[in-house]
């Protein structure tokens, strides 16, 4: 009888489990949508695309702002604050994150990028995506070579 009533209740938990994680999931999808539509990503996005996409050496956001590196040494500091945005908080950074990785589809491939967020013991937020050491090396050897015919 004890072990009837520990398997409803351990069926029980694993309703609850899954209904929290699908409500977690349509939240952050709703964060994301609503992040897609601001004004804030506008202005990232529009500075992005100013950008060669594909030689973007690494992109990291923080709380006040986003930095990107380019392969030829160039960089992009977009202040939230200096834009009239506030900083932001973990969620809608995520989201944010999220948004110019659909945006820039070459950050989510994996071959291209890395990706990393502050570690979760710190109080720190930020994720960075880092291009790989080989597809760098690639895209050099790359402009090398067009620097080189152009003489």
């Amino acid at each position: 009888m004890i072990w009837i009533v520990l398997c409803l209740l351990a069926a029980a938990a694993a309703v609850l489990l899954v209904l929290r994680a699908r409500k977690e999931q349509a939240q952050a999808s709703l964060m994301l949508e609503r992040m897609r539509a601001s004004a804030l990503f506008r202005e990232v996005s529009a500075q992005l695309h100013r950008l060669r996409p594909d030689h973007i050496e690494r992109l990291s956001l923080q709380p006040e702002q986003l930095d990107v590196l380019m392969l030829d040494g160039s960089s992009l500091c977009f202040r939230f604050m200096e834009h009239r945005f506030d900083p932001l908080q973990p969620g809608p950074l995520l989201a944010l994150t999220q948004a110019i990785a659909l945006e820039l589809p070459d950050l989510q491939d994996p071959s291209f990028y890395t990706f990393e967020e502050a570690p979760r013991r710190t109080h720190e937020v930020w994720y960075r995506y880092t291009m790989r050491h080989d597809r760098k090396d690639y895209l050099l050897r790359q402009l090398r070579g067009r620097e080189l015919r152009s003489l």
